[in-house]
């Protein structure tokens, strides 16, 4: 495995695949390697410590200690559990870090490791690895992408495995999102400034926050989500509590809203709420960007902008998972758990974006994170497309949307080439020398007139005199009123096409209109 060869190994899975299962699955692996040593898992929020130690102990059977804030790790257990934010505080200053040593361990695991290339992060990474050299580090993240441009490259030696977003829907592990882009008169982020590739969340917050803004967002997504579990993404407290305001007075005690500084008890209640349905929405100002399982959301919306697609992706990704995700895992090919998604409660999940100005920005939308490289032309033209369904009170499927995309532009291109090869095929029609195709000298031009009548080709009269032509007054008639007296032979034009194609013209000029047809309507269906 790649752990054999490097020291710091970096995987990314989208959200919902089982990250947190495969780095279990690991931790397993190490413990049965080095029967004497321990593991110790790092996170950054409580809700992912406890979600970490849960999963270690279902899968591994091993009961972790948990190194947090009053919890402290007695060292009896073989996995320990630890936020970043305890491991550097304290202890004089050495941080309670200091407690362990390094060389008790076989593997560190760096949960959401798009984080660890802060300096907390690599603080503790240092001191580990520097204290150990066998120490092994697993980072694993579903959004290596950041927003600051700094790559994970800081703190990972490879990159073992990567399985985005895209993949897992287009395998059947993941709800396909559907797509609303609402507009929001006098909604403009142009003059926001920007701070470590990110807009500026406090100027966010200020337009956001407006009276005439909250209601605009409000209204629509009660009018959108009804009867649907919707978890709403907003960039401030005070732009959550009015959202939350608006709707509980439309429908009593249907939102709540948790934030950083929610008491502990209340946001899991919140969070319980929401899961039994008891709270049909559920507001949140950066909580619910990462760790949190919530297979029941059928609607995303989000009351923010973005610049970051690995933001992005963490909200929408708290839509993607399924409600019938072990049943999907004893399913051997997408189409088979595709169809098992469409036929359950939770067939695909809703992605509402609120557009304004957005100036200079380029802003993360739906199609950034599941189109790939898309052209600024195509995302414009996919974004009408989203806003002609909703007048039609529809919502728009992106991956369809974008394979009929695809498909027009093929259609296009092709078109293009054929008129290609048709302008080509007229540019060497006209090299040829018309005079020429006929064994006909041209006309010399002086200066009283630029062209002088010849006498008529003796295959000419020939073919004139088959057609029953009296050819005995034309010893000076123009060659091309000769010609026009053929009838139903071929055209001038339809010869030279002929003599591109390699047909003798002295022969060609005998054939009917019928087989000329024929013969030029078998190329043209061949070249388009």
């Amino acid at each position: 495995s790649a752990m054999d060869f490097h020291r710091s190994v970096l995987f990314t899975s989208a959200t919902g695949t089982g990250k947190t299962t495969v780095f279990c699955r690991i931790a397993e692996m190490m413990l049965e390697r080095n029967p004497d040593k321990k593991i110790l898992i790092l996170a950054h929020r409580r809700e992912l410590i406890n979600q970490a130690a849960e999963r270690i102990h279902n899968v591994t059977g091993v009961y972790p200690e948990i190194e947090m804030a009053s919890d402290w790790a007695m060292g009896f257990g073989r996995v320990i559990v630890s936020s970043i934010q305890t491991q550097i505080s304290g202890m004089a200053g050495k941080g309670r870090m200091s407690r362990f040593d390094p060389k008790d361990f076989c593997l560190i695991i760096m949960d959401e490791a798009h984080r660890s290339v802060s300096v907390s992060w690599m603080e503790v990474q240092k001191y580990y690895l520097d204290g150990n050299p066998d120490l092994k580090c697993v980072l694993c993240t579903a959004t290596p992408d950041r927003g600051d441009g700094k790559g994970l490259a800081q703190v990972a030696d490879h990159c073992a495995f990567v399985y985005p977003l895209k993949q897992a829907v287009h395998d059947g592990w993941l709800c396909s999102p559907m797509w609303k882009v609402l507009e929001v008169a006098d909604l403009d982020y142009s003059a926001v400034h920007v701070v470590a590739g990110e807009l500026n969340q406090k100027e966010v917050g200020e337009i956001l926050e407006r009276d005439s803004i909250v209601l605009r967002m409000a209204k629509p997504i009660m009018k959108e989500c009804v009867g649907k579990q919707t978890l709403v993404f907003a960039a401030s407290v005070k732009q959550s509590k009015h959202l939350a305001d608006i709707i509980n007075a439309e429908q009593p005690d249907s939102a709540v809203v948790v934030h950083g500084n929610t008491p502990d008890d209340e946001r899991k209640r919140a969070f319980e709420d929401f899961a039994a349905r008891r709270k049909q929405f559920l507001i949140n100002v950066g909580i619910v960007t990462e760790g949190t399982d919530l297979p029941g959301v059928e609607v995303v919306a989000l009351c923010r902008p973005t610049k970051s697609r690995g933001l992005y992706e963490q909200m929408i990704g708290r839509g993607v998972r399924t409600v019938i995700a072990h049943e999907l895992s004893r399913m051997a090919t997408p189409d088979e758990r595709k169809l098992a998604i469409a036929k359950s409660d939770k067939p695909h999940f809703t992605v509402i974006e609120f557009e304004g100005n957005a100036g200079r920005h380029a802003l993360v939308m739906l199609p950034d994170v599941l189109a790939g490289d898309m052209t600024p032309p195509q995302k414009a033209k996919l974004k009408e497309r989203a806003k002609a369904a909703l007048e039609l009170g529809e919502s728009t499927d992106v991956e369809r949307a974008l394979e009929q995309m695809r498909i027009d532009e093929a259609k296009a291109e092709a078109d293009r080439k054929r008129r290609a090869i048709q302008t080509a095929i007229k540019y060497q029609v006209k090299g040829h020398n018309p005079w020429e195709l006929y064994g006909v000298t041209p006309p010399k031009a002086d200066d009283r007139y630029r062209y002088t009548p010849k006498r008529v080709p003796m295959k000419i009269v020939n073919a004139l005199a088959e057609r029953g032509v009296d050819c005995a007054d034309m010893r000076d008639v123009d060659v091309w009123k000769a010609w026009r007296k053929l009838g139903d032979r071929p055209t001038l034009e339809q010869v030279k096409h002929l003599a591109v194609l390699g047909h003798d013209p002295a022969e060609s000029v005998k054939y009917s209109k019928d087989r000329v047809n024929e013969i030029l309507g078998e190329y043209w269906e061949y070249i388009s």
